[in-house]
């Protein structure tokens, strides 16, 4: 039995977990995470401010502090994810695709048992992608 390669695919509000044990083998979608807070316009996350407040730089700093945190919120979950599917099968290999904003971020909250596993990285988005483009998309440009 081969050992399993994980594939997350991410853009900061949105992310995919994979696996594939083989060559030949089909790819199966592990998990789906949604993060809609990363997305939501200016107004919507600062329903709390009605009016034109000026907190910080032109107002704009509770905006910027909440995406990210959404944002650094989805990099934790994953992390713990990967740890914990690790923490199962201590053997296997992650692959990582993200945004490059987002894909910063996500190294960055990988714990170094999860980082001797990433085996690549690629700062591109692949998360619109319907499943059966992906799966091909995987094997014949990644070889996944």
């Amino acid at each position: 039995m081969s050992h399993p390669v994980w594939i997350v695919v991410a853009n900061g509000s949105d992310a995919r977990a994979f696996e594939r044990r083989g060559a030949h083998e089909p790819l199966i979608e592990l998990h789906h995470w949604e993060h809609p807070q990363t997305r939501m316009h200016a107004s919507e996350l600062s329903r709390d401010h009605p009016g034109p407040g000026h907190s910080g730089r032109g107002g704009l700093t509770p905006r910027i502090e909440q995406r990210h945190k959404a944002r650094q919120q989805l990099a934790h979950t994953l992390s713990q994810w990967l740890q914990a599917r690790l923490a199962q099968q201590n053997q296997g290999r992650v692959v990582l695709f993200s945004s490059n904003p987002f894909l910063g971020e996500l190294m960055a909250e990988l714990p170094e048992a999860v980082h001797t596993h990433v085996c690549e990285s690629h700062p591109t988005d692949l998360t619109a992608l319907p499943f059966q483009v992906l799966d091909e998309r995987l094997r014949q440009v990644y070889r996944l």
